[in-house]
This record gives structure tokens, C-alpha cells and sequence, in this order.
């Protein structure tokens, strides 16, 4: 999610807008696309994230646990992609990451326990991505549009507004006003994608949109306080004006899964 940025930063605005220019369409064209076109923008992420969180923990490449990690991340996402035919897929792959991660935190160093969190808080996006697009294209064009929609209302109201502070101890810039402009836009981008669709249930899209909205903005909570844990002001320096790729989908990595859950549980609203 964005953070309001004071008076004096417009040249970072521009750099920012400038990689969303570029990175924007790209993704578009490849969920659009699907297949092999996916599978490689997604491998790419998955072994982008590992690599950033490994380095931000403190255990990245060449050492073996960084390294690990990476390749269980993009196998994750190779197998959601074969086997992206089978609704069983991505319920399976989470079952095994989850028996993994609780495995290791018997005993565990710290380090592996990062890795560990990091083969959940990063695998399971990729593959809800996954699978949210053999369910259909609009279904992802859906969250990014939503979660985009968060991001951009937080950080134009925040800084139109400000006020008070939404989580000063974990990410002191977001305000209440950012976050309450960020669901009111999430809302209705996502209410009116249903409708452009021809959904009847447009509510149900932005009741939805909302509770993905919400899933974005703890995302992006927590990739804040992991960064202040480990002292570090970008996960990457990857996308200039983003910072890393962590740091650009941070929002995304709970909205996905949050998206995938409700329709995995029943809920259409497209």
C-alpha cells in the first residue's frame, strides 16, 4: 500500500508512476495471456520475492537456506501451474507448505523459522494467483484493480487529509483518513468492474472488494513491520521509486489469497 509522502517528493511520485507505467501493462498483458506467459512473469516474482526475503532475513544466496528457499518458491509455482486444471491443486500445495512451515518451527533456528514464514507469506500468493486465473482472467484483473484501487485512494486521501495515524509504531506515515479513502476506492472500482461485467451483484463485488481491500492494507502493515524488525528501508532496490518487489506487492501477497478464499468458499461476484 502507499504511504503519503510529504510535500517536496514529486520527483519520487514521478519515478513511481513511471514504473507503474512499465510494469502495469506487463502484468496486464500476462495474466491476459495466460499459459506460458504467466508461468514465467509468476516464476520471475516467486524467485525475486525469495531472493528479497532471504536478503531482508538475513540468510540470502549463496548461502544454502536463501537458496532453498527460491527453489522451493518457484517449484511451488511451476507445480500450481501444471496442475492449474485440478481445483485440488492449490488447497494441496497449501497443506504441504503449512506441514513444512509447522515442522520447522519445532526446534528451529531462527532463520529457518523465517524461511519457513517465507515459504507461506510468499508461495501461497503465487499460487492463489494461480489459481484465482484458471477460474478466469477477470477474476485476477479483479484484485489487482481492487488492490491498485486501495493503494492509489490511501495515498492521495492520506495526503489530501491527514489526521491521525493508523499504525504509528509499525508504519508511521499511513493515516486514517488513507485508509478509509483507500476501502471507499476499493470498493467502488470493485462494485463497478462487477457491473462492467454485466454482474447483477455488483454489491456483492464491492462487498468483496472490501474485504480484499482489507486483507491489502494488513499486507501492507506487515511487510512495514517486518522491514523496522530487520532495520531496512526497502526490502530491494529493484523498481525504481518502489523499492523492491516485495515492497511493490506487499498488498497483494494477503489480497490474493483473501480473493482466492472467498471464492473457494462459494462467494461469486462476477
Amino acid at each position: 500500500m502507499a504511504r503519503p509522502a510529504p510535500d517536496g517528493r514529486g520527483g519520487e511520485l514521478q519515478r513511481r508512476i513511471l514504473s507503474a507505467a512499465i510494469l502495469a501493462p506487463v502484468a496486464l498483458l500476462a495474466v491476459h495471456l495466460g499459459g506460458i506467459a504467466l508461468a514465467v512473469l509468476m516464476v520471475a516474482a516467486a524467485g525475486a520475492l525469495g531472493w528479497e526475503w532471504s536478503r531482508l532475513c538475513g540468510f540470502a544466496p549463496p548461502r544454502p537456506l536463501g537458496v532453498s528457499l527460491i527453489v522451493l518458491l518457484v517449484a511451488m509455482v511451476i507445480a500450481a501451474q501444471v496442475g492449474e486444471a485440478y481445483d485440488a491443486s492449490a488447497a494441496v500445495l497449501a497443506i504441504v507448505a503449512a506441514g513444512m512451515a509447522t515442522a520447522s518451527m519445532v526446534g528451529a533456528t531462527a532463520s529457518l523459522r523465517w524461511s519457513a514464514v517465507g515459504l507461506l507469506y510468499l508461495g501461497l500468493p503465487c499460487v492463489a494467483l494461480l489459481w484465482l486465473r484458471a477460474a478466469g482472467a477477470d477474476h485476477v484483473f479483479w484484485v489487482l484493480c481492487v488492490t491498485w484501487a486501495a493503494d492509489i485512494g490511501a495515498y492521495f486521501t492520506g495526503r489530501a487529509i491527514g489526521g491521525p495515524r493508523l499504525a504509528p509504531a509499525i508504519s508511521p506515515n499511513k493515516t486514517w483518513s488513507g485508509f478509509f479513502g483507500g476501502m471507499a476506492a476499493a470498493a467502488a472500482v470493485g462494485g463497478m468492474f462487477g457491473f462492467s461485467l454485466g454482474s447483477k451483484g455488483w454489491a456483492a463485488a464491492a462487498a468483496a472488494a472490501l474485504m480484499v481491500a482489507l486483507a491489502a492494507v494488513v499486507g501492507d502493515l506487515a511487510e512495514s513491520g517486518l522491514k523496522r524488525r530487520f532495520g531496512a528501508k526497502d526490502a530491494g532496490n529493484l523498481i525504481p521509486g518502489h523499492g523492491g518487489v516485495l515492497d511493490r506487492l506487499d498488498s497483494l501477497l494477503l489480497a490474493a489469497p483473501m480473493a482466492a478464499l472467498l471464492l473457494a468458499a462459494g462467494w461469486r461476484w462476477l
